[in-house]
């Protein structure tokens, strides 16, 4: 699986975090004009993980 964060760096902890998301969590990418971005799925991190990264990144 690659992850993709924009240009957020990758830490250690961002990255078992993603690993460990369960595969129901995660759902289609779709542009904001409402096509699907083909092969690109997201879900949502939240907690300590995500201490010093940037507000609505």
């Amino acid at each position: 699986m690659a992850v993709v964060l924009g240009r957020q760096d990758l830490t250690d902890a961002v990255h078992q975090a993603v690993l460990e998301v369960h595969t129901a969590a995660w759902t289609v990418a779709v542009e904001p004009d409402g096509e699907i971005r083909d092969g690109t799925w997201v879900a949502e991190l939240d907690g300590d993980v995500l201490k010093g990264w940037p507000k609505g990144g």
